[in-house]
């Protein structure tokens, strides 16, 4: 058996990320089939996109972890509630969801006690920087533009 060469605050942090990445995963999925049922199926293409990018998010996190030696931690993951179901609803939660995710990521590069810990956390907050962008573009493109018109785009570039 490999050294786990990460200190515990590392190691801990990586498996609250990869926890964090399953439950964006989730909410994408969902967020895809609440989509379906309004026949938005632009959205439903892109929240299926996404979920599968979080998916290759967490599985990062665990080849880091399991080339240092170490395993993430499989926490039960929260389920996903949508308070409002309209798609500037669910558009908003994603947000504040990838909003969070960044400054979670944020802070532990801040903290993070291994060079190598604090290179892969600092790619990761780049990697959130553009999924923050992304949906904050697309929510104000539904505010300008109306969603119709963006479901029919992200339907043409599906």
């Amino acid at each position: 058996m490999k050294t786990n060469l990460l200190s515990k605050s590392d190691n801990d942090e990586l498996s609250d990320r990869g926890r964090d990445e399953l439950f964006a995963s989730n909410a994408y999925r969902y967020a895809a089939t609440c989509f379906l049922k309004q026949n938005l199926l632009g959205f439903v293409a892109f929240c299926r996109k996404e979920s599968d990018t979080e998916l290759t998010h967490r599985t990062k996190l665990e080849l880091f972890a399991n080339d240092m030696g170490a395993e993430l931690e499989m926490y039960s993951i929260p389920p996903v509630e949508f308070k409002d179901e309209t798609p500037m609803g669910i558009m908003k939660f994603l947000f504040k969801m990838e909003n969070d995710l960044l400054k979670a990521y944020e802070k532990a590069w801040e903290e993070a006690d291994r060079i190598a810990t604090k290179n892969l956390f600092q790619e990761m907050v780049e990697i959130q920087v553009e999924g923050v962008g992304e949906i904050g573009d697309l929510i104000a493109e539904i505010e300008s533009v109306g969603i119709g018109f963006v479901n029919q785009r992200l339907l043409n570039a599906a």
